[in-house]
């Protein structure tokens, strides 16, 4: 049984899985257990070999919502008595379970914990720490003020609300389930330093979710079949 369960959720982007990965196994705290929630096909996570990492791979979600999906179908293979989040996209800073699970530890008073968050940004093919997230204070007003990736609390908080909100929209996965925690009297206690790094560029899952890709009717005003970037079908017309 470890002592922090962390769960990398994914949907199979390689370009920085193995960071993310990597960036746990780093830990300076090494009582956890790794699960990496795939949402489809378990692919290569390349040439980590450590007991405590774990797969789970969930297919034809029925849901809005499908981390939150997978988060809900991961917690209860877990044995953590914390549970903490990463995204593919995120970094943990070397020292981010040891500070949290401290302060889990030594206050019992405490249920849910969050840190600062450095802000990266890729502009071609360079990476460079834009900013940081301050945190907000204690506070019983987490939603959009606090990123899934920059928290830890103890395994009763998602007991006791019944897990993440599957119908949420994509976009508002963690506010959804940081309100409902609210609602039920779980304060966010702020560390004031950095945890964790978010990335954000082109791949990450908060860019293509701002900028969603559109998308076209399969067919013209004239029968036409069009491709997926609006262009017409040169293989097939509906004249002749």
């Amino acid at each position: 049984m470890a002592k922090v369960s962390v769960i990398l959720t994914t949907h199979g982007k390689p370009k920085y899985l193995n960071q993310a990965i990597a960036s746990v196994l780093a830990q300076t705290f090494q009582d956890y257990e790794l699960w990496i929630a795939w949402d489809g096909p378990v692919a290569s996570s390349g040439t980590f070999l450590d007991e405590r990492i774990h797969y789970a791979s969930y297919y034809h979600i029925p849901c809005v919502n499908r981390y939150a999906y997978t988060i809900n179908q991961t917690v209860p293979k877990t044995s953590g008595e914390y549970i903490t989040y990463l995204c593919h996209d995120d970094l943990y800073l070397p020292w981010r379970l040891e500070a949290f699970a401290f302060i889990l530890d030594h206050n019992p008073e405490v249920d849910i914990v969050y840190g600062q968050q450095q802000l990266l940004t890729e502009t071609d093919g360079v990476t460079r720490l834009s900013g940081v997230r301050d945190t907000v204070g204690a506070t019983l007003a987490a939603s959009q003020q606090v990123d899934h990736s920059s928290v830890m609390h103890r395994r009763e908080c998602f007991d006791t609300v019944g897990g993440w909100d599957e119908d949420a929209p994509m976009r508002y996965g963690d506010a959804y389930f940081w309100t409902r925690l609210n609602a039920a009297g779980y304060l966010f206690h702020p560390v004031p330093a950095p945890m964790d790094a978010h990335r954000y560029n082109s791949e990450s899952v908060t860019f293509k979710i701002d900028n969603p890709v559109p998308t076209y009717p399969p067919y013209d005003d004239m029968g036409n079949r069009r491709l997926s970037n609006n262009a017409v079908d040169p293989n097939y017309s509906a004249v002749g």
